[in-house]
This record gives structure tokens, sequence and C-alpha cells, in this order.
């Protein structure tokens, strides 16, 4: 189910979008950070991060201008970020002084490319989440049937969670990636729910520390796995953008999302498209909102300008090749 590519303006309430952050991921912070000055959202920017805060970020917390909130808020865990998520934002919610109604996460490699207040409509509605690039995963698939003989091997040892019936939910037709949820202050209990089930798995995956599992098993990624089991085991209504909304497939793309290590502020364009290295929309996307390009960061707008035009060049290489071995 795509957005609506129109949408009024939220005029209740108040949004809190956070991300994690640390080392050179910087970089898509204050790329994030200035897509959504640019979406026009208007709310709380929370910055959790782990080591030291560049200057730049520093100079920007706790500024306030036209309803535009930047603020940093230190985190220490010895997980892996991505496994912070759901506690993350527990933390946050926990922690505002001030009333607000909606809370995101948006992953630091990731950028809003639609106006706000489509998002606040979307998570108004119900519990939002994007398809993953490999988001089709039915019911009965062997992957959540693993899922559910690890949680009820755990049920039998008293944990409590149950799974539905052989039948369930259209919604579980699909895979969602970890990169972004947003849900109504109502829901928090949603969050609950994640966080109980990455600690639940943390034993299978080798800990929380790595990333991914270390050996072959029903979980991958503890944070993006139990985010769909939860999804599975929920009551809340759920609300699927499709996978072209990440830029994963052609489509409308409002959340553009970098896969893999070779983020777009760690690699040139034109020299690895010679070579074959596909050039995608999401890359296109961060340059246009980098540092230098908004209020947020630290950036010469000239090289922000050089690094687009590489971009666009590799971009022009990956087409004009396409088309040769097309025919």
């Amino acid at each position: 189910m795509d957005l609506p590519s129109h949408s009024s303006p939220s005029s209740l309430g108040r949004t809190i979008v956070a991300t994690l952050c640390e080392g050179d991921y910087w970089c898509g912070a204050s790329a994030l950070a200035n897509s959504l000055a640019a979406s026009g959202f208007r709310g709380v920017f929370r910055i959790g991060y782990r080591g030291q805060a560049p200057m730049w970020a520093q100079r920007a917390d706790g500024r306030s201008e036209g309803g535009f909130a930047f603020s940093l808020f230190e985190v220490e865990t010895d997980y892996h970020l991505t496994h912070y998520k759901p506690e993350f934002l527990l933390r946050v919610a926990g922690e505002e002084m001030e009333p607000f109604d909606r809370i995101a996460l948006i992953d630091v490699d990731a950028m809003v490319d639609a106006p706000w207040s489509e998002f606040d409509a979307w998570i108004d509605r119900a519990i939002a989440v994007c398809e993953d690039v490999n988001g089709r995963l039915p019911f009965d698939a062997p992957k959540r049937e693993g899922w559910r003989r690890f949680f009820q091997n755990e049920a039998e040892r008293g944990s409590g969670y149950a799974f539905p019936g052989p039948t369930g939910a259209a919604r579980e037709g699909l895979y969602a990636n970890g990169g972004f949820i947003g849900l109504r202050r109502e829901r928090l209990g949603f969050l609950t729910l994640w966080r109980d089930l990455v600690e639940a798995i943390a034993p299978s995956v080798g800990g929380l520390q790595r990333w991914c599992a270390a050996e072959p098993g029903p979980f991958h990624a503890a944070d993006q796995d139990s985010l769909n089991v939860a999804l599975m085991l929920t009551e809340e209504p759920v609300e699927f953008a499709p996978a072209s909304a990440m830029g994963f497939a052609p489509g409308r793309m409002i959340l553009p999302h970098t896969l893999g290590p070779r983020k777009p502020w760690r690699r040139p364009f034109l020299w690895p498209s010679l070579l074959g290295r596909e050039v995608g929309a999401a890359e296109m996307a961060y340059w246009k909102m980098a540092p230098g390009r908004g209020p947020f960061g630290e950036g010469v707008p000239f090289w922000a300008s050089l690094r687009e035009a590489d971009l666009a060049l590799g971009r022009v290489v990956s087409s004009l090749r396409k088309k040769g071995l097309g025919r």
C-alpha cells in the first residue's frame, strides 16, 4: 500500500523522530536532519550517540527554530546499536518532558524524501513500517516456521510468547526493514514487545554485540527479525509501505535507504560504475541533503556539488551499459 501523494499538514499533536549514530555515520545524521528540515518536519529530532559528537552537532544541540528542535541523547550500551533501537525509543519516550503523540525511528543511513505530513498521517493510521528489499515472506515460509519453533520451545520453558495459528493476516506475508518504524504514543507497548523479543533471541545469535548471527539459525539479524516476529504477534493495526519506499524497487521513493557498508559518504561513483557497479537513487538523494546542503553538518557546498556530479555521471554510465547489454 503506497502513501498518498498529498496530505494536509497535521494540526494536532507532536512527533519525535529518533536515530542512533556513532563513528562516520554522523555524515548520515546531518543528511537525515537536513532532509527532515526540507520535508517540513516540525517536532523533535533526537540523535542517540555513542562516542564523541562532532562540533556541528554539539553546537546544534538544544536548538529550536521554526518548530524544529534538535537534541543529542548520549547512550551507554555494549549492544550493536542496531539492536538497541527498541530500548532507545522507549528511553526517549520515557524521558520526554513535553507531550507528544507520535514517535518514529529512522536509520541514520536513510533520509526523508516526502512531505512529513504524510508520515504523520500514516503513523496515525497504524504502526508504520516499510517492506524490505526481499520483502515477500509468506506466512508459512520456512523462516517463519523456524521462528515459531524457537518461541514455542521458549514458551515451554516459560517465556510466555504465543504465536498465531496456521493462518494469519495478510500483512504477515511481508517482511519489514528495520530502518523505519513509526507509531502513536498509545501503541508504545509494541516497542516493549520488540525489545523483549530482541533480548529473548540474543543467545541464539551469539549475543547482541555483533550485527548478525555468527552461525546459521532461525534468526540472522536480531533487531530486524525480532521486529517481524513482533509484527506477527501484535494486535495493533500495521501498515506497510512498499519496497519502492526505500528505493528497493521501482516506484515512489519516500525514505531513501542505502544498504551495505559502502555508504554514499565513503565511496566515489564514476570510476566504480565504469567497472560495473550499480549506482542507486538513494545515493543521489544523500548528496542532495549532505553536509553543506542544509542547516546541519559541516561541509563545503562545492564539494557536495562535485560528489553529486560524480554520482550523476556514474548513473549515466550505468544506464548506457545496461542499454548496451540489452542489445
